[in-house]
């Protein structure tokens, strides 16, 4: 006993009293009996996994938009940019991701049998989209100003997942 009176109680003690209480709530958030909701590292809010898509047409020059019919719907993409300096097309998400998960452009059969394909690079903001065609010669790129991506009722297929 202390001067004092009290009991004194050892350091190592205190330190497996501790331990055994941390290790009793990381067990407990781990079984997920506990759970403090959208709190992430440092009190900043977990970011949701949120899908994107949409279908690309440039219908005879009217220019590159987002189709939005009865039929075909985007979702979580906003406008369309088709660049004359650097020749791709810029899709803007709305709005835009904290992260990105991943990203997919790919054309419909009528473009394929015409020897396109895409390839896209992806940002926070944007997904960029870039043609190539392969004529024999090994695959050329073919900025979207060229007219020659104006075949009738052609797609490109925008897909993915970012985080919001």
């Amino acid at each position: 006993m202390s001067k004092s009176g009290r009991k004194k109680v050892s350091g190592s003690r205190i330190s497996l009293a501790l331990f055994v209480v941390v290790g009793v709530v990381v067990s407990l958030f781990a079984l997920g009996i506990i759970s403090i909701p959208n709190i992430g590292v440092l009190g900043i809010s977990n970011p949701t996994p949120t899908v994107f898509g949409g279908v690309l047409r440039n219908q005879a020059g009217e220019g590159w938009h987002l189709l939005n019919n009865a039929t075909h719907h985007p979702y979580g993409l906003g406008s369309v940019v088709c660049s004359p300096i650097t020749g791709e097309i810029s899709v803007y998400f709305s709005p835009a991701a904290l992260g990105v998960i991943y990203a997919s452009v790919d054309t419909d059969e009528s473009y394929a049998r015409a020897g396109y394909a895409t390839g896209a690079s992806i940002a926070n903001d944007r997904i960029v989209i870039s043609f190539v065609r392969n004529l024999g010669n090994g695959p050329q790129f073919i900025p979207c100003t060229s007219k020659s991506l104006w075949i009738n009722r052609s797609n490109v297929w925008i897909g993915g997942a970012v985080e919001r």
